[in-house]
């Protein structure tokens, strides 16, 4: 878990006296910026980028903001979160998932109309055409055939490009492949974390009194496993002696110049599609009532389930399968729990390259000694569901 230390807050001014920006630092870049609103008096050096998750279970919309580059080859752009005056990240969130628009994607634009429209107020207007705008869709999509997320991106394309000024083309409205959603989840933490902070300190060492040699270190990144609705991502740095090949390593730089060694990255990073919270839930859901039908009277049509390890214990929810009404209280049992979910993970599956995680994937191993490890969920379980 992350922790939020108490802001510090730094004012930009400019020369008449005038406050550009206040900036919120909370630790390494993790920090945002607020912005008072100045209309026809804004900064031309600051530049703003929307982005809009639609994940499986609800879509949320993002403001960037940032500065001119610094023109510092060891710096990289400084993003920062939009912030609002209380220190706040300015987002906005709507439910369900856009693939609930699958049937009806006529009506895609008109689900996503409250975050475009909180997007252009909250910008200013002079900015709109600068402004590039990225609707990424995950794991709730890539459910979906081929021919029903093109209905959808499609027309979400055509009516923004007519009813808003937002700089976008149609590679910024996409599905994303959950490898690339687990590149971009290493990037963000890491980010947020500082760990790509030009803080590189040299080693010289003399060699028969005559060569020097430099050599720069840079700060370990931290590996991530973040667990969506409807699909979970793994994601580490490897050195460049792990034998890694193909689907399974990306390689990219983070710099301007694709020569600068200090922000050239190799990670290991996979995608488990219907084993985030959403979807591992439903599978557990259906093994326990599976079980229970099978032991169950064929002329019954009603069947308790009193020893649900998974759940809350006291909860108490209904099913129908088979037109039988299933009754299931939960008995909060955690030990029990981790080792049901176990099963799910389909183990046995053929590892054609060991070590294996899940479903035969082929996964180094981790070194936590010397690396650290950070587990993220977007979802929680209430007595109402899971939100």
């Amino acid at each position: 878990m992350l922790s939020r230390a108490h802001p510090a807050v730094i004012e930009t001014i400019d020369h008449k006296g005038v406050i550009r920006s206040q900036e919120i630092i909370q630790g390494g870049d993790a920090g945002g910026v607020y912005v008072p609103k100045q209309i026809g008096n804004e900064d031309p050096n600051i530049h703003y980028g929307v982005v809009i998750d639609c994940g499986s279970s609800g879509s949320r919309l993002y403001i960037y903001i940032w500065p001119e580059h610094s023109g510092k080859e060891n710096e990289l752009l400084q993003i920062k979160q939009l912030l609002d005056k209380q220190g706040n990240p300015v987002v906005k969130k709507l439910e369900p998932g856009l693939s609930s628009m699958a049937k009806t994607p006529g009506n895609a634009t008109e689900y996503l109309i409250s975050l475009l429209d909180f997007a252009a107020e909250i910008i200013p207007s002079d900015k709109h055409r600068d402004t590039p705008l990225y609707i990424l869709a995950t794991a709730g999509l890539r459910l979906l055939t081929p021919n029903e997320q093109k209905a959808l991106l499609e027309d979400l394309f055509n009516d923004i490009v007519q009813n808003y000024h937002f700089q976008i083309e149609k590679t910024h409205i996409q599905v994303i492949p959950g490898k690339l959603e687990g590149i971009y989840s290493w990037i963000a933490i890491n980010y947020v974390l500082g760990r790509f902070q030009s803080n590189t300190t040299d080693s010289i060492s003399v060699t028969n009194g005559q060569t020097i040699s430099i050599s720069k270190k840079r700060p370990s990144t931290v590996g991530i496993l973040d667990m969506g609705g409807a699909s979970a991502q793994i994601a580490f740095e490897v050195s460049p002696d792990t034998p890694v090949e193909g689907e399974e390593i990306a390689e990219f730089s983070l710099g301007y110049d694709e020569n600068q060694e200090i922000f050239k990255y190799r990670i290991y990073v996979t995608t488990f599609l219907g084993y985030g919270a959403n979807k591992a839930f439903e599978k557990y859901i259906d093994r326990i009532i599976s079980i229970a039908l099978q032991s169950s009277p064929s002329n019954s049509t009603h069947i308790l389930i009193d020893d649900a390890d998974c759940l809350p214990h006291g909860y108490t929810t209904n099913y129908t399968r088979y037109n039988k009404i299933i009754t299931i209280k939960g008995e909060g049992d955690f030990h029990s729990c981790a080792n049901h979910l176990v099963t799910l993970l389909n183990l046995n599956a053929t590892c054609k390259k060991k070590p294996c995680s899940l479903n035969g994937i082929y996964q180094p191993k981790i070194n936590y000694e010397s690396q650290d490890f950070y587990g993220f969920s977007e979802f929680w379980y209430t007595m109402e569901g899971w939100i």
